[in-house]
């Protein structure tokens, strides 16, 4: 996936890391890199930094020739050679080349000293004829992937914004299409913030002191205040777009930021409705199952729970969350859910929590109460437990590993209590200590008519450094095949890799699946994004960042996987002498989701991760008295593997921006229907929106074909909100 993403931002060329299993170790050399679409880039390898700084004429002459004699021994394969003249790591350009060049130049016919750009490189290289290999695979990360978790709580604070901000951004859209104000200049401040603080290390050479103080609290910065706007950005556009409908009495509108109907739990915070009353689903008169559930203790794994429970004894509207289902919920859209105050007969659930035991219609969930941990997780439907019953750990269990030792240790001193206990959410709490962690409070819930097991973790982290910490989840898949979510792309470990890459950890976006033709388990990781698979293998962050080295540090990468469906979620890590923070500490919260299903269609498993990192947007109104109906949907796709990435104001003003990913391999027709706006015209664009070619719209729809793993960007004109420039933020455009 990385190599579309690089093609497709206009870019043909990139400099990359590789293996000696690409060429031989020391020499220079070029591939093409083909990425799952079928397109390519060329990439050059010249290992290490490539750099070669010589201060003056006199030492180009001494060291050129012998370095030139060695390429040639080595069998280099084309007539030029690239260096980076910039001192080594983080040092700014210096002047000296171009002196030094031009006086080679003048005492010299042969070879070249050119003072010029990559671009330039790689066009020469290209026209070279050389045969070069073509490689394909994602290379997963040794270090900057690692080094994120040095900083676990912002980290999943911006990976959950990842999600935030792109729904944040469809109902601006949404929003600014029917006729409000498009929030330009907060977005353009949220995405400059969300990829500040994902920039690889922002971390001093000396990663201690007020000086680092300083440091991390610029680079913090910017993963709350992503945060925060697209909170901002999400709450206000919903709330303007609810206002738009016509509901008489007291509603909760339910917005869907997804590409696909789903029913799903909503989760209302500081509920403020007193009394009995019900909740109606408008389409069927039905009454809703509905909940409160409380914050009564500040050690509660949700977000700010701790917040919320304190400044609940003095707003106590601060400590009452409403849940409930909301069926059928319309794609892009929303669904307004009528409260009608009054005592009713809610019809009974499956919900039953007793002792070590939850379950609902699809699961059957036991914890140990000695470890805390999931011991079985038996699936009604499909008549399969999910647990692997030889493993060691189980499912949700704590790990944590000793860096110098490769010692582990778990929960002591463990309690298992009763949680929630209601029509909507039943739950166990598990509470325990570790080494590193004294309070951890553990809570597996299940929900009435929704297929998944969630669970939550709340650590309190101390600040011994060289602890690592990861959650097991042990499944008991026979002859599994992992599979998960990476940069637009679906990754099989091994297969799908450059070869002689890392095999250590992966970086998954929000999915993965372990599954074997038969029955399969999908995973959904809310703020970390890195997973061991198949085993708990030794940490492999070079020798630039780590501190201590690890136990059997160096080993060799699999050349396939172990054969057990086990993924150990590696949550937190503090081993660094550069660049990365050596300790962390304070509370974390890491949150999970499982479900399962028949066969190896990844389908659930990416429904899963879209879900469980976009959950529905509540809005409560009354009596409004707008034009849009009580229910409806403004964006509907065809078929249903192609995944909606972008929603979005165009930049020049000029309608709406999609960008559309097919995601099983295969071409596509894909035919796209805006409901509830006039579609006046489309074009297809590239990244930069800037007009391809036109697209029919007939009846109200787009269609156009889409190859495999392709992504493709619309232009939608919307009758009476296309400008012919763009505006400065805070624009109203008038339709």
């Amino acid at each position: 996936g990385s190599e579309m993403c690089i093609r497709d931002r206009g870019y043909k060329v990139h400099n990359f890391w590789d293996e000696g299993a690409i060429f031989p170790r020391g020499r220079p050399g070029a591939f093409w890199w083909e990425g799952p679409d079928g397109s390519r880039i060329l990439v050059y390898y010249q290992g290490g930094y490539g750099v070669w700084t010589p201060g003056s004429y006199e030492e180009v002459m001494e060291e050129l020739p012998g370095m030139l004699e060695e390429l040639e021994g080595r069998g280099y394969p084309f007539d030029a050679v690239r260096f980076a003249y910039n001192g080594g790591d983080n040092h700014p350009p210096d002047g000296r080349c171009s002196i030094i060049a031009r006086e080679w130049n003048e005492r010299w016919a042969y070879p070249k000293l050119i003072v010029g750009t990559n671009s330039m490189f790689f066009r020469h290289i290209e026209g070279c004829g050389a045969e070069l290999p073509v490689v394909r695979g994602e290379l997963p990360d040794t270090d900057y992937v690692v080094g994120a978790i040095s900083s676990a709580r912002e980290t999943g604070i911006n990976r959950i914004t990842h999600s935030a901000l792109p729904a944040a951004e469809a109902l601006a859209a949404v929003g600014w299409a029917l006729g409000d104000r498009y929030p330009e200049g907060e977005l353009k401040r949220a995405w400059e913030d969300l990829i500040l603080f994902d920039e690889h290390t922002w971390g001093m050479a000396w990663p201690a002191g007020r000086r680092q103080d300083w440091n991390w609290s610029d680079k913090s910065k910017h993963a709350y205040r992503a945060a925060a706007l697209a909170e901002s950005i999400l709450i206000r556009s919903a709330e303007r777009i609810a206002r738009r409908i016509k509901a008489e009495g007291e509603h909760i509108v339910v917005f869907n930021p997804l590409s696909f109907r789903r029913t799903d739990v909503v989760r209302l915070e500081g509920v403020g409705i007193e009394g009995p009353f019900r909740i109606v689903d408008p389409e069927t008169g039905r009454t809703l199952p509905h909940q409160i559930s409380h914050i009564d203790r500040p050690q509660l794994p949700r977000p700010y729970a701790a917040d919320r429970y304190a400044l609940g004894q003095v707003y106590r509207r601060g400590l009452r969350d409403l849940l409930f289902v909301a069926p059928d919920l319309p794609p892009m859209g929303y669904k307004a859910f009528r409260i009608v105050r009054g005592r009713s007969s809610e019809p009974e659930g499956s919900l039953r929590a007793e002792g070590n035991l939850i379950e609902n219609e699809f699961y059957r969930v036991e914890v140990d109460p000695s470890t805390g941990a999931v011991t079985s997780i038996f699936d009604k439907e499909l008549g399969r437990e999910l647990v692997d019953g030889e493993g060691r750990w189980g499912v949700n269990r704590l790990i944590v590993r000793e860096t110098r030792t490769g010692r582990i240790e778990t929960l002591e001193e463990v309690e298992l209590e009763e949680g929630e206990k209601g029509p909507v959410r039943a739950s166990l709490i598990v509470k325990g200590r570790c080494r590193g962690c004294p309070q951890v409070v553990q809570e597996i819930a299940l929900y009435e008519g929704i297929k998944r097991v969630e669970l939550c973790n709340l650590i309190l982290k101390d600040s011994t450094p060289f602890l690592e910490l990861f959650f097991a989840f042990q499944f008991g898949v026979e002859s599994p095949a992992f599979r998960f979510e990476g940069s637009c792309s679906v990754i099989e470990p091994i297969r799908d890799q450059l070869p002689g890459s890392n095999t250590d950890y992966y970086a998954v976006q929000r999915w993965a699946d372990v599954s074997n033709g038969e029955i399969g388990v999908a995973f959904s990781p809310l703020e970390p994004h890195l997973v061991e698979l198949g085993d708990l293998y030794p940490g492999y962050v070079s020798q630039a960042h780590h501190g201590v080295p690890w136990i059997d540090y160096g080993h060799e990468f699999l050349r396939e996987m172990p054969g057990k469906a086990h993924i150990y979620s590696f949550a937190l890590v503090s081993n660094f002498r550069t660049n990365f923070r050596p300790s962390q500490h304070g509370e974390l919260l890491f949150r999970y989701s499982i479900s399962s299903h028949e066969g190896g269609d990844l389908r659930r498993a990416r429904e899963l991760g879209q879900a469980f990192h976009s959950p529905p947007i509540p809005v409560p109104i009354e009596d409004a008295d707008g034009d849009l109906p009580p229910a409806g949907s403004f964006l509907e796709i065809e078929p249903p593997d192609l995944l909606l990435l972008t929603l979005k104001r165009a930049e020049d003003g000029r309608g709406l921006i999609l960008r559309l990913m097919e995601a099983e391999g295969r071409e596509v027709r894909a035919v796209v229907r805006m409901p509830l706006f006039e579609v006046s015209g489309a074009f297809k664009t590239n990244l930069a929106e800037e007009d391809l070619e036109p697209i029919p719209v007939r009846d109200g729809e787009i269609a156009f074909e889409v190859g495999p793993f392709e992504i493709v960007t619309i232009r939608a004109l919307i009758a009476g909100r296309s400008l012919s420039s763009p505006r400065r933020s805070g624009a109203c455009p008038k339709g």
